[in-house]
C-alpha cells in the first residue's frame, strides 16, 4: 500500500493514472494541512490543497484533468453515491476495525507504528483509539455492536458488488474517479493483513469475488511493484 490511509490511496491513483508528476512525502504532521487531513498536496505554484474532493476538483477546473469527460450524468450521480458510501459509511466501519480491534492493533504495529519506539508508540495508540472513538461518536457509531458493525460492513460491501457488476472498471471500460474512490478502500480492506486476520478477506472471496478481482487487477496494473 502507498499509505494505510485510503485517501492517500485514492489520490495517489488519480495521480498516478493521469500521469500528473508529483512526489510524495510522508509525515505524521498535519498542521500545515489547509483542512487538517491527509493527504494534502503544494502545487507547483506554492498553493497548499486540503481534502481529496478539493484537490481533484482543482486539477479539473485549474488543469483540465478530469477522468470524468466522458460520463453521462446518471453516471456522475452514481459516481457521488459511491463517494458518500464509502467515504461517510464504510471509511468509518473500517477505522473501527483497524484501531479498535486486536487485529488492527497488530496490523498498524507492522506499518503506521512501525517506526516508533516506546513511549511514543504507546501515546499514537491511545491517540488513535481515541480518535476513532471520537469519530464514531460523531456519525453514531461509537456503540454499535460487534453484530450490527459487520452487519453494516458486509452491506456496503455488497451494494458496491452489486454496483461493480461483470465491469472491468466502475462505469465499464476507462478507469474514473469511481475508481480512485473504490480503490482507496479496496486497497485497505483486502490487502491489510489486520482484514485477513478478522476473516473478512476470506469473505470477500466467497461472496463478493468481482470485487477480489478488482482489487488485485488494479493493483496488478498500477501498482506491480507490491503485486
Amino acid at each position: 500500500m502507498v499509505s494505510v490511509s485510503p485517501f492517500c490511496c485514492k489520490l495517489d491513483l488519480y495521480l498516478k493514472s493521469t500521469n500528473v508528476d508529483y512526489e510524495i512525502q510522508y509525515s505524521n504532521f498535519k498542521g500545515k494541512a489547509p483542512r487538517g487531513t491527509k493527504p494534502h498536496v503544494v502545487s507547483v505554484e506554492g498553493t497548499r490543497l486540503g481534502d481529496t474532493t478539493q484537490i481533484i476538483r482543482h486539477l479539473v477546473e485549474r488543469g483540465g484533468i478530469d477522468l470524468d469527460v466522458d460520463l453521462d450524468q446518471q453516471q456522475k450521480a452514481l459516481t457521488h453515491g459511491l463517494k458518500c458510501l464509502v467515504e461517510n459509511h464504510l471509511f468509518y466501519l473500517g477505522m473501527h476495525y483497524r484501531f479498535r480491534t486486536k487485529e488492527g492493533d497488530k496490523s498498524m504495529q507492522q506499518s503506521a507504528y512501525v517506526t516508533l519506539k516506546g513511549p511514543a508508540k504507546s501515546a499514537a495508540k491511545i491517540y488513535k483509539k481515541k480518535a476513532t472513538d471520537k469519530r464514531l461518536r460523531g456519525v453514531g457509531m461509537q456503540h454499535w455492536t460487534d453484530a450490527e458493525l459487520e452487519i453494516a460492513f458486509k452491506e456496503d460491501l455488497r451494494t458496491i458488488s452489486t454496483w461493480l457488476g461483470s465491469n472491468t472498471y466502475f462505469h465499464g471500460d476507462s478507469l474514473t474517479t469511481a475508481d480512485c474512490i473504490l480503490w482507496g478502500v479496496m486497497s485497505q480492506l483486502y490487502f491489510d493483513p489486520a482484514f485477513a486476520d478478522l476473516g473478512f478477506v476470506k469473505w470477500m472471496e466467497s461472496d463478493v469475488p468481482n470485487l477480489v478481482r478488482y482489487a488485485q487487477m488494479i493493483r496488478a496494473k498500477f501498482y506491480p511493484e507490491s503485486a
